[in-house]
């Protein structure tokens, strides 16, 4: 398969990676209780497949990029061959909130072996069970991780004459660009993100005015955009 090509852009060495999080489920919807795929090795030391929160929650993991097109090639790649993986009655969940859940209990925390680093891993896992819920930390996600070159942060602080070092104008641009992507996250979650339906088992019981049921068991915000960074999400 050849290279995706995009429009070349002069952005001083953009690296790029991709973090991205599916629940593995049954036919039904129901979320899988097998372990982590044996074809997919250790979840503790695999390179570009690990588990998030849930054994059934698997993590696919690029690595760096400068070309957006080797990145989303990358991605296909592991997720073909997670795919190709799984049992013959599982799938990948597609949504970022998580099928029905009848109980805590059926979500499974990843286990990560019998090292010391693993049993730490797992406790952590069981901490956030405690403290958020086993249901919430289900929810999967795409994370974007992005930085730029050196060269690009010399060029601005000169160009603004900062007297600051280098490392500190970095600190300070980079909190300025989340900064500008917060101010206008509502538009960039409605284009690239839009996920206003969750399931009863994610809502809970204590639901606002805005929240329609659109089925037995699903809820909907009519013009909503992301639940997953509402409060019934991540926030």
């Amino acid at each position: 398969m050849g290279e995706i090509h995009y429009p070349k852009i002069d952005c001083f060495n953009l690296s790029r990676g991709i973090e991205k999080e599916n629940l593995r489920v049954h036919a039904d919807g129901s979320l899988a209780q097998s372990p982590h795929p044996a074809a997919l090795g250790s979840a503790l030391c695999h390179q570009y497949i690990t588990t998030d929160f849930a054994e059934c929650l698997p993590e696919m993991v690029t690595k760096v990029h400068q070309s957006m097109g080797g990145l989303l090639q990358e991605l296909e790649h592991i997720q073909h061959f997670l795919y190709q993986s799984l049992p013959e009655d599982e799938y990948l969940w597609p949504a970022s909130m998580p099928p029905f859940i009848a109980d805590e209990n059926a979500v499974p925390i990843a286990e990560f072996g019998s090292s010391n680093v693993g049993q730490m891993k797992h406790i952590y896992r069981l901490g956030l069970s405690h403290r958020y819920g086993r249901v919430m930390q289900a929810i999967a996600g795409i994370h974007y991780n992005v930085s730029f070159d050196d060269a690009l942060f010399e060029a601005l602080r000169k160009s603004k004459g900062a007297q600051v070092p280098l490392q500190d104008f970095k600190n300070q641009s980079y909190m300025s660009l989340i900064r500008r992507f917060l101010d206008h996250q509502w538009l960039l979650l409605y284009l690239f993100g839009a996920a206003p339906v969750a399931m009863e088992s994610s809502v809970g019981t204590r639901r606002p005015c805005y929240l329609q049921q659109a089925s037995a068991h699903t809820w909907v915000v009519p013009e909503g955009t992301s639940l997953r960074l509402s409060p019934f999400g991540y926030q």
